[in-house]
């Protein structure tokens, strides 16, 4: 019998499969009659790789605490992990890797800031790839997405997820040409990795960059 902790939910599937949650639990999924010693063996084959994954996943959420708007709390803009500063100002503004807000300003009037400022960042950004890469889009758009960074839609309309602002310049360069690469190939080919390779060719670098710094969408 294993001493690993998880969760196990049967049901009509034919594979057994293994998550870490996003608090570094373990969730087992398994077909309805498979026998439990033989879920606890796999679990042991695979002790190695949940307890791997499971301090990645700790160390993330340490890495990235839920935004408070509370003076010396901190909040990841632009790459740079800025200061909460509770002032007499009227307006929400940042300087010096700090951000400033009022003393009543309340986390929806962060979050409204923040996505002004992706917005902003977002179209200028969109638009100077676009005439880079001479592709064509029919709108920038900010979304509540929290599971995935942009899209872009059949008719070229491009959606971002407003956390994006959190995340280094780089970051999201990658994902604007990511997203202008779609109104050229409708697809993941090869063609289209080309394409994202071409005008950023360490994008391999970015794409692990946000898999390993994905809890950012789950900290506002």
């Amino acid at each position: 019998m294993t001493n690993t902790e998880y969760k196990l939910i049967r049901s009509k599937r034919k594979t057994l499969s293994l998550i870490i949650d996003g608090n570094a639990e373990l969730i087992v999924r398994a077909p309805a009659k498979m026998p439990l010693y033989e879920i606890e063996a796999f679990i042991k084959k695979k002790q190695k790789w949940i307890c791997a994954k499971q301090q990645e996943i700790s160390d993330l959420n340490q890495k990235y605490e839920k935004v408070k708007t509370e003076s010396g709390s901190h909040i990841p803009y632009l790459g740079l992990m800025c200061t909460i500063v509770k002032s007499d100002t009227t307006e929400i503004y940042m300087y010096d890797s700090k951000i400033f807000i009022n003393h009543s300003t309340d986390i929806k009037e962060l979050i409204k800031w923040m996505k002004k400022s992706a917005l902003k960042l977002l179209e200028k950004r969109t638009e100077i790839f676009s005439n880079l890469m001479n592709t064509e889009y029919t709108a920038v758009k900010i979304s509540e997405a929290k599971t995935r960074w942009g899209s872009c839609s059949g008719k070229n309309s491009i959606n971002f997820s407003w956390r994006l602002i959190m995340c280094p310049p780089e970051i999201i360069d990658y994902v604007i040409i990511h997203e202008l690469s779609h109104t050229i190939h409708k697809n993941h080919s090869k063609a289209f990795w080309n394409t994202v390779e071409t005008f950023l060719p360490n994008y391999k670098q970015t794409r692990k960059w946000l898999k390993e710094n994905y809890k950012l969408m789950d900290i506002i």
